[in-house]
């Protein structure tokens, strides 16, 4: 441990508590729409992080999921406020319900996400492309 924290003593980082988790969230933000998957990541060896598994197996079960209005809603806020039009959300669902915020991607990968769901994701972000490029 001691040579660890030689090694980080001077690095930028940030450290979370680790949180048990139901299931994962990637809410992908495009403008004013949310485009939310489950990521039954406790249901395979990647109960920690699912990305570990986007290299190799790809039988991690992904599901379309419907966020609670008041959930999603504190969502576009926050990107309103950010000034982001495009944002991939990491969050947790904890075993009890709880909605746990991880972090916001502003040029994530989604391609896998619409992969696994159909989400009409490049559409929307052709449309706020389109739409922003306009209004110059």
């Amino acid at each position: 441990m001691r040579g660890l924290k030689n090694k980080i003593a001077n690095s930028p980082l940030c450290v979370q508590n680790y949180i048990d988790k139901a299931f994962e969230l990637r809410v992908t933000v495009v403008g004013d729409e949310v485009f939310t998957c489950a990521i039954y990541s406790q249901d395979n060896v990647a109960s920690v992080d699912y990305r570990q598994l986007l290299v190799g197996e790809q039988n991690l079960r992904h599901e379309a999921f419907e966020l609670p209005k008041d959930v999603e809603e504190k969502l576009l806020n926050f990107m309103k406020n950010m000034g982001l039009d495009y944002g991939a959300i990491d969050r947790i669902v904890t075993p009890t319900g709880e909605y746990v915020f991880l972090e916001v991607n502003p040029y994530s990968k989604w391609h896998y996400i619409y992969k696994k769901t159909k989400f009409v994701i490049p559409k929307a972000i052709a449309t706020q492309l389109i739409t922003k490029a306009t209004a110059l």
